[in-house]
């Protein structure tokens, strides 16, 4: 057998858009080069994946095929997975096919446990205790994971005493696995959940607070980079006292690897410091000064050279900044256009415009050099900063990647994206990376009050069928026919590429499981005989995904 290796120094680099069959062959290569008849492809398999910084191949599996068929497995649908398509909805399905068969909520110990069945997972570990600590189904996780990182919240069931009872059988407080070969993701991470997709769609476990407490006094490291990092897009900061009264401190470091070319190394940067950098310039001031409390270099500067002083200065927090100067953070002196940049954040137009007097190209530059500022006052809910900008004639349809729009939905700032939208926002601008609108992204977040809000505007077709206004829909293909055949492509008018450029109306609604536009369409005389790039017909992309509602209506 191959030797086990979990802790290599500098794993090799692994991108997701690595081809699955490259990796086998490679493999495959390594077992021919060992030349020991006693070695065999599943050995060589899990050691090139630890040599990739993943526990096993299967979990390196996992990584590169997602999401694949694998959308229709019961534990994948289950547990936050932390990808771009963790959504509740995936929860949802996983509830019905649970409720559809009730035998996998003993199918395994990690079906067991992800479901929160305690009484099956009594029975797997009186039969075999190793199986407290031993990895297994679809993510070749321990039991223990399945436990923190199910959503699936059950009457009945209660994943926190599955939690609770593997605990006592030994099962390994620190349990863990490497997403992308680099992130340790932990239990912990798991209890306190969120991230990058926002709260309604990767929420924390029903009972957080109990059972990232119940961990910590198991033994589990207060030092969880990646619980920090998930936890710190959203206000508040209960997480970071809890983890400081377990042993989190100013020589704790970051825990997850950073790349050097095409080697994963170890970070030395403070978590503390990287936590307070961002809290500083996103304008989380409470959170900013317990971190200060406890240790995070208050003197230290960003990669552009700059004192959380002047971060705090440009961002329009005056006040806080002088705080920060009196903590220790440098008083640096402001060029000409960060100090205007500074007074617009602030709302204060008429030092602005007394600026503007002696340097009458200065909102030009400020487009030019700060194109992002007008969208992170709005992603802040910074009206009084949105409204100077206005006054000044600064462009609030400007896109840095997105537009405030957007920026607006990314922070669920509904009274700025009320504003905006009155002030004439185009509700129909994409951003750069997925070519989608602000409603697109309100669902993709979870910002619901944002997406009723939008659903109730004049949208375009697509983002018509997105809220199912169906008689938006009629009308606007009623006025425009054409619009039937109309792929989505033209209606970005975008230099980047993207998968679903070829999607027409009824496709997009189709694949999307919008079954009240897809039956309007197929009334509008939609014709649904349409393929991707890849010549795969729609109603296959349709049976792949399990849409059998709107393959129906096909």
């Amino acid at each position: 057998m191959l030797v086990a290796r979990h802790d290599i120094d500098m794993p090799k680099l692994l991108r997701s858009s690595r081809p699955i069959r490259e990796l086998e062959t490679e493999a495959a290569d390594l077992l021919k080069n060992r030349g020991d008849a006693g070695h065999t492809l599943d050995d060589a398999r899990d050691e090139l994946a630890q040599s990739y910084g993943f526990h096993s191949w299967r979990q390196l599996e996992v990584f590169v095929e997602h999401p694949g068929q694998e959308g229709r497995d019961f534990l994948f649908l289950a547990c936050l997975n932390y990808w771009p398509t963790d959504r509740e909805s995936m929860r949802s399905r996983a509830r019905s096919m649970l409720a559809a068969d009730p035998s996998l909520a003993d199918k395994d110990i990690y079906h067991a446990a992800a479901v929160g069945n305690v009484t099956a997972v009594v029975r797997f570990l009186d039969a075999d205790p190793a199986l407290a600590n031993a990895r297994g189904g679809f993510f070749d996780w321990e039991a223990l994971l399945y436990a923190c990182y199910s959503r699936l919240n059950l009457p009945d069931y209660s994943t926190f005493e599955c939690a609770k009872l593997l605990l006592q059988r030994g099962a390994d407080a620190n349990a863990y696995f490497m997403w992308g070969g680099q992130y340790r993701f932990t239990a912990l991470t798991g209890a306190f959940g969120e991230g990058e997709m926002g709260p309604s769609n990767q929420p924390e476990h029903e009972r957080c607070v109990d059972l990232a407490r119940m961990l910590l006094e198991s033994g589990a490291d207060p030092n969880d980079g990646q619980a920090l990092y998930n936890r710190m897009f959203e206000p508040g900061h209960f997480w970071i006292e809890m983890l400081l009264d377990f042993g989190l401190g100013k020589s704790s470091k970051v825990n997850w690897l950073e790349e050097d070319r095409d080697r994963l190394v170890p970070s030395d940067e403070s978590i503390l410091d990287y936590q307070l950098r961002w809290a500083v310039e996103h304008d989380h001031i409470d959170r900013a000064r317990l971190l200060i409390g406890a240790g995070a270099d208050v003197s230290a500067k960003n990669k552009f050279g700059d004192s959380y002083y002047t971060i705090a200065l440009k961002a329009g927090q005056k006040d806080f900044a002088a705080e920060l100067a009196s903590l220790g953070s440098e008083r640096q002196e402001l060029p000409e256009i960060e100090e205007f940049i500074a007074l617009c954040m602030g709302g204060d137009l008429q030092g602005a415009r007394d600026m503007l007097e002696k340097s009458p190209n200065l909102v030009k530059q400020a487009e030019e050099d700060f194109a992002d500022a007008v969208g992170h006052a709005a992603g802040q809910g910074r009206l009084k900063a949105l409204t100077t900008f206005q006054a000044l004639g600064f462009d609030l349809g400007k896109k840095q990647g997105q537009s405030p729009m957007h920026r607006a939905v990314l922070g669920g700032q509904l009274e700025v994206l009320r504003w905006l939208v009155e002030q004439g926002g185009d509700t129909s601008l994409r951003d750069d990376m997925h070519g989608t609108t602000p409603l697109v992204w309100s669902y993709a977040l979870g910002r619901e009050e944002c997406r009723e809000y939008l659903s109730g505007l004049e949208l375009d077709l697509f983002d018509s069928i997105m809220c199912e206004n169906t008689n938006r829909i009629e009308s606007l293909v009623n006025t425009d026919p054409a619009l039937l055949e109309t792929p989505l492509k033209n209606v970005r008018g975008s230099q980047y590429n993207y998968d679903d450029d070829w999607m027409t109306p009824i496709a997009f609604a189709a694949t999307r499981g919008k079954v009240d536009s897809t039956r309007c369409l197929l009334a509008l005389s939609a014709n649904p005989q349409v393929a991707n790039s890849r010549g795969v017909s729609l109603k296959d992309l349709l049976r792949d995904l399990d849409l059998k509602e709107t393959l129906d209506l096909l």
